[in-house]
């Protein structure tokens, strides 16, 4: 004997399983919006420090000055240190390896 299907245990279902997918794609809308947000503030955050940077030229200070200061210019990105760990091959074994690549000889 073939089980007997039931629409209501079966809406029941589908239901539950949609429910699941549209509380991830809510959570994705979530988060897409406070990146949304947050590069809304960046971009002011951004242009309120260039302001206050000209205010400081103005002020009197000098660009050599805010630099010692370890101010760099408004318009440039503070430069991140490199912390890699990886060994550097020498310059012998990058030719090296450059030859051996017949696509490039």
């Amino acid at each position: 004997m073939a089980p007997e299907l039931d629409i209501e245990k079966t809406e029941q279902k589908m239901r539950e399983l949609l429910d699941a997918r549209m509380q991830s794609v809510r959570a994705l809308v979530t988060s897409r919006q406070s990146v949304t947000d947050l590069r809304a503030q960046l971009v002011e955050a951004e242009a309120d420090d260039t302001k206050k940077y000209s205010a400081a030229l103005s002020d009197g200070w000098t660009e050599t000055e805010l630099r010692k200061l370890g101010i760099a210019p408004a318009d440039q990105k503070p430069r991140a240190r490199r912390t890699s760990t990886r060994g550097r091959q020498s310059p012998s074994a990058d030719a090296d390896s450059a030859s051996a690549d017949p696509a490039q000889g």
